[in-house]
C-alpha cells in the first residue's frame, strides 16, 4: 500500500472510527461496538484494547503531527493510568466496568506487556515522564512477580498469586507440552 493511500485510509476511516469510540462521559474509550459500528456505552473496557488505542493515537500523532491525535492519546493515557493501574498492588487489571471500577482484577503478563508497549510509544509522542515511569513499574512487576528461572507465568490474582489462565488460550491446544506458548507457563 502506498504511503498516500495508507494515510488517506488512516485519516478518513480508521481515525474517525476510533474517535467515535471516545467515552467523554466516563473516560477512556468504549469497550465494544455493535455490528453497525455503534459504541455500546455500558460495555466493559479491556486493558489490551485500551492499551492498543493509546498506542494507536500516540503512533498516529508521531506520523501525522496533528494535535488532536495527541489529545486523544492523552485521554487514553489518563484512563489507563487512573483506572486500569492497580495503585494498591501494582500492575494492570484485565478489565474495568464502563465507569472505570475494576471488573476483572486478574493481572495477566500479556496485559502488562501491552501496556508497556503503549506507554513507551506515548512517552515518545508526549514526552510525559510519568508514562515512562509507569512502564518501568510494569516491567519491574513482570520481572519480579511473573518470572522464575524457567520462564514467565501468565496469570495472577490481584495480589500476584499465580492463577490458571483461561483468557488467552484455547483449552486443549498445547505447544511444547505447555498451554498457550513455549514461553509462558500456566499453573
Amino acid at each position: 500500500m502506498k504511503a498516500k493511500v495508507f494515510q488517506e485510509h488512516l485519516e478518513k476511516n480508521i481515525i474517525p472510527f476510533w474517535n467515535q469510540m471516545t467515552d467523554f462521559e466516563k473516560g477512556g474509550f468504549y469497550g465494544y461496538a455493535d455490528s453497525d459500528g455503534k459504541p455500546v456505552k455500558d460495555s466493559v473496557k479491556g486493558c489490551i484494547l485500551n492499551s492498543r488505542i493509546l498506542w494507536f493515537y500516540a503512533a498516529s500523532y508521531q506520523l501525522l503531527k496533528k494535535p488532536e491525535l495527541l489529545e486523544k492519546a492523552d485521554h487514553a493515557y489518563q484512563f489507563l493510568a487512573e483506572h486500569f493501574y492497580d495503585s494498591r498492588y501494582g500492575g494492570m487489571f484485565w478489565s474495568v466496568q464502563a465507569d472505570g471500577m475494576p471488573e476483572d482484577t486478574t493481572k495477566h503478563t500479556y496485559n502488562q506487556a501491552f501496556a508497556i508497549y503503549a506507554l513507551s510509544v506515548y512517552y515518545q509522542a508526549s514526552g510525559k515522564k510519568e508514562a515512562l515511569n509507569l512502564s518501568y513499574r510494569l516491567y519491574q512487576i513482570i520481572e519480579s512477580k511473573c518470572r522464575d528461572h524457567e520462564g514467565y507465568f501468565e496469570a495472577f490474582s490481584r495480589d500476584s498469586s499465580p492463577v490458571s489462565n483461561d483468557k488467552l488460550c484455547t483449552c486443549g491446544i498445547r505447544y511444547s507440552g505447555n498451554p498457550v506458548s513455549p514461553f509462558f507457563k500456566s499453573v
